[in-house]
């Protein structure tokens, strides 16, 4: 580490302009798969190594896996690099190949896990690194940095960079090869919203949407003059991979994205829809689609599903997507409204766990130490974690003493973390071996009120264990104890928010003109699942930890994101929102005892499990089924409207949108109008009460469809795709608050989301007038809050300096 710093102070002295010089790019094998992957093999001294990435084509702000085979081991020493590893990076133009100084790379430039240059745009010249393809215009001390390019056209030749920073860029620095050879990383790809200096997919003067790059560099043991690293004492690479040597062997993949914006015509009708999150990625695959089915453009608003359901209620109702009808009772004026079925998907606890494994052999009587399988997977992701409602329940309800500012008298014995309760570890038992990492003491999620909140607490509330936590009786696991927070005691499970009860903070002198620091800053709210999913996949919970006097005025800002190779997140969102940022969905345990993943099996499984909601033509989720192979947070979207109430040219469309999404758009797939993943397609008789119900709302009246009878699955068995055997009586029932035209874009930034008060009790009938008011602060808040490290440090200690439970 010394040597690092040593040569780290000698580039830093100053910095010039490195000369732009053509860099080919090496020709190598390249095979596409109908799965949408692509595979290109290096060339030269590379030409074993063979890189797969899983998506190249109809990409937007997303992750894709990227996979290697025929590497060399990678040579590190805990969480630092030494050689033989890829670093990744995204590239705009529209070439043959692309440029090194349209990379964005160099945002981590002070990333301390490898050599002085490694992670930086900086292009050694001091003697010892000098690159012999270089073009040097400056002596040593003098440093040559390699500019940037925006796609804007301006150019960056300083180390700081407005365009892409620590908290933005999508690099990555270090790719680990395993003693096998292989490889792994996720890699979030960006669209001009998320990376205004590459404009990938932003649509060109020409009609199209700009291509992109994902290029790869490989590195070995070889330095750009030809030295063997292996052979100093040092062992460390220390070029960056934009030098032109190194760059010479990038692997480059062009990744082709759908249009960033809409793409129906100026001219096309403006139709509303509102609903839920949990549509939001069906309907921004379908948009495109649907324009040419119906001639009109459907603009999605994601509000609350209260809101959504009152819409159907209004002179202009719309139409809504919802996951529960519209209470009966509410319906003064007994007009008809109409239900289809769109969508079957799923909630649940997005996982980004990378091992850190602990030092030493492995004992498991002392729990101390790991094995070398699991050594070998450092910086590898867990995909496998298995969650009950009574572990939930801990986490939402602050009674870890992670979650808690300031004194944790009151649940004084309890487990600082998941990792260390022992309930937890008797269900995943490879995080004994794991060592302490992240935040694993909460689940980030949204401000605001939904159904999908609901079925949260319905499933834990359906658990006797998890029931009986919460009401005061403690958790009693392997001679371990573990009570729930007495602020969150006795609290009422019918409820479709996530309260933050404990008023415990950390309070300052009054001479540091502080604020006291509280949950609402420690356990920041996301904005949405898609903010939260996004966040967890860089190493961010959103909290706001940080206190930065350089604000105007001084307020908590966000926290650095964790390091890559030691993340830990938990994070509350749906299945199609995982699939696209490739979050792995915890297992959850279901009232038969088994744990179970939101896979089309564990949905089909729970669809058939599903029971009348009371409405014609509505099921109503069952967290509490006992069926052995069902997910319990599976849930059933349905498109809700009032017809008589549409004018004639409003109903012609909102029945093509619901004759699209119940035909073409249940056919999987990553094109324009298919279904993502993440989402079930509907089976049969789904798709026909879907196609009956368009029918319906196309001629604004008629009975309403019912779903078809079926045989009910046994509370042992595995479920099916049918619905339950009930016959719903075919009569006028119901289901349907505004909020302005949207899209499914994600936000360019994952911004936490700190209300000034949150209420503690469930929502007041008469409350979903606040909800645009809630939406628009959420706007506001999410603009607002950026990164920042100030003051991280000590507020991180003063919060983990606690006694270490598992400490003798």
């Amino acid at each position: 580490m010394i040597a690092r710093r040593a040569l780290a102070a000698g580039v830093a002295l100053g910095a010039v302009l490195v000369s732009l010089i053509a860099l080919g790019t090496p020709t190598g094998a390249v095979a596409a798969e109908d799965d949408g992957s692509l595979t290109v093999t290096g060339a030269g001294r590379f030409e074993d190594l063979k890189v797969t990435i899983s998506q190249h084509t109809h990409l937007r702000n997303q992750v894709i896996r990227v996979s290697w085979t025929g590497g060399e081991q990678s040579t590190t020493s805990g969480r630092n690099f030494f050689n033989n590893y890829l670093q990744i990076m995204q590239c705009w133009g529209d070439e043959s190949g692309p440029k090194r100084e349209k990379c964005q790379y160099g945002g981590i430039f002070d990333d301390p896990r490898g050599g002085a240059s490694t992670s930086t745009r900086e292009i050694l010249n001091d003697g010892q690194h000098d690159d012999p393809d270089e073009t040097y215009t400056a002596p040593f001390p003098k440093t040559a940095l390699v500019p940037f390019e925006s796609v804007t056209g301006k150019v960056v030749t300083t180390r700081r960079n407005e365009f892409f920073d620590t908290q933005s860029t999508n690099e990555i620095d270090y790719g680990r090869t395993s003693n096998d050879g292989t490889g792994e990383e996720f890699f979030e790809v960006q669209t001009g919203r998320e990376a205004a200096g590459l404009g990938c997919g932003v649509v060109k003067d020409d009609g199209d949407p700009r291509d992109c790059w994902l290029v790869v560099v490989p590195r070995d043991t070889k330095e750009v003059t030809g030295a063997d690293v292996s052979e100093t004492p040092s062992n460390r690479l220390e070029t960056s991979p934009l030098a032109a040597s190194n760059f010479a062997h990038a692997i480059s993949f062009r990744l082709k994205f759908d249009p960033v914006g809409t793409t129906c015509s100026i001219d096309s009708a403006e139709r509303r829809v509102l609903g839920n999150e949990s549509a939001a990625e069906a309907v921004g695959q379908w948009q495109p689609e649907l324009c040419d089915a119906t001639g009109a453009n459907f603009g999605y608003s994601q509000i609350a599903d209260q809101s959504a359901r009152a819409q159907a209620l209004t002179e202009t109702p719309w139409l809504s997507l919802v996951n529960r009808p519209l209470d009966a009772d509410l319906n003064s004026d007994g007009r008809l409204l109409a239900y289809a079925p769109v969508a079957v998907n799923a909630v649940g606890i997005g996982v980004v766990v990378e091992r850190v494994p602990k030092d030493g052999p492995y004992d498991p009587d002392r729990n101390t130490g790991s094995t070398p399988e699991v050594k070998a997977k450092r910086g590898t992701r867990v995909l496998d974690v298995k969650l009950n409602a009574r572990l939930v329940a801990k986490l939402l309800t602050q009674s870890y003493l992670g979650s808690i500012t300031g004194s944790t008298a009151h649940v004084a014995g309890n487990p600082r973390s998941l990792t260390d309760d022992k309930e937890f570890l008797a269900l995943n038992p490879e995080f004994n071996q794991l060592q302490y990492i992240g935040q694993l003491y909460s689940i980030t999620n949204p401000l605001g009120l939904a159904d999908a909140n609901r079925s949260i607490w319905e499933w834990i509330k359906s658990d006797p264990a998890a029931r009986a936590f919460i009401a005061g009786t403690p958790a009693k696991v392997g001679g371990q104890t573990v009570k729930v927070n007495p602020f969150y005691k006795g609290m009422d499970l019918d409820r479709q928010d996530f309260p933050r009860s404990d008023p415990t903070c950390v309070k300052f002198p009054a001479a540091l003109n502080q604020a006291d620091f509280c949950a609402l800053d420690h356990l920041a709210y996301a904005a949405d699942f898609h903010s939260a999913s996004r966040g967890a996949i860089r190493g961010m919970t959103l909290a706001n930890d940080t206190w930065d006097l350089a604000a105007i005025p001084p307020r908590y800002k966000q926290n650095p994101a964790q390091a890559p190779g030691e993340r830990a997140v938990l994070v509350l969102t749906d299945t199609a929102t995982a699939a696209r940022f490739k979050l792995s969905m915890a297992k959850l345990q279901n009232a038969s005892g088994a744990f179970i993943s939101p896979t089309n099996a564990g949905m089909s499984a729970a669809l058939g499990a599903m029971k009348p909601s009371g409405t014609a033509g509505v099921l109503a989720a069952n967290p509490g089924t006992k069926v052995k192979a069902a997910y319990p947070l599976t849930e059933v979207t349905y498109a809700m409207t009032a017809p008589r109430q549409l004018k004639k040219d409003e109903a012609a469309d909102y029945a093509g949108f619901v004759k699209y999404a119940g035909g073409p758009g249940q056919t999987p797939g990553i094109s324009p109008g298919e279904l993502p993943e993440g989402y079930l397609p509907l089976p049969a008789a789904m798709r026909k009460q879907a196609l009956a119900t368009a029918a319906l709302i196309a001629k604004q009246g008629g009975p309403l469809p019912a779903a078809e009878p079926t045989a009910k699955p046994t509370e042992e068995g595995d479920g099916g795709t049918s619905t339950p055997e009930t016959e719903t009586p075919v009569t006028e029932a119901p289901v349907g608050a505004p909020a302005p035209p949207g899209g499914t874009a994600v936000a360019p930034v994952p911004a936490a989301v700190t209300p000034a008060s949150v209420t503690t009790k469930g929502i007041e009938p008469g409350a979903t007038r606040y909800v645009l008011l809630i939406a628009l602060l959420l706007g506001v808040l999410a603009l607002s809050a950026k990164p920042a490290t100030f003051a991280y440090a000590a507020v991180q200690k003063l919060l983990h300096s606690r006694p270490d439970p598992r400490s003798p």
